[in-house]
């Protein structure tokens, strides 16, 4: 079984997240390593760090889904630098984030996409 603190860890270490998103996140990081979970090939891979990658990638992308903020960009400026984001791009990161995550990943877990149908001729 994935430990869903491993990943919050991964998360946090990153520093992907506000101190209070990360609070937040568990039941998200929960959530995608069962998902991932159910997908490994062996269990020995449980604690794999591309594996552990895969389920934060998930678990961020749902977790900015699911809360958007109302805001539409925070900022930051010091001196003559400023650093302007809005929740599209953390969307689009995470995004990027994900897929790259899970195509890391992808050698130790199932392929759950590709459907083979057998055609009448």
């Amino acid at each position: 079984m994935i430990n869903p603190l491993s990943v919050i860890d991964i998360i946090v270490n990153l520093g992907l997240l506000s101190d209070d998103e990360s609070e937040k996140i568990h039941p998200f990081c929960v959530v995608s390593c069962e998902q991932i979970d159910s997908r490994l090939k062996s269990p020995d891979y449980s604690d794999n760090s591309a594996i552990l990658m895969a389920c934060a990638g998930i678990a961020l992308y749902n977790f900015l889904l699911v809360n958007g903020t109302t805001e539409d960009f925070s900022s930051f400026k010091a001196g003559d630098v400023t650093v302007t984001q809005n929740h599209q791009s953390r969307i689009e990161n995470a995004v990027k984030f994900k897929n790259e995550a899970l195509a890391s990943a992808s050698s130790y877990l199932t392929d759950i996409d590709f459907v083979f149908e057998a055609v009448e001729v």
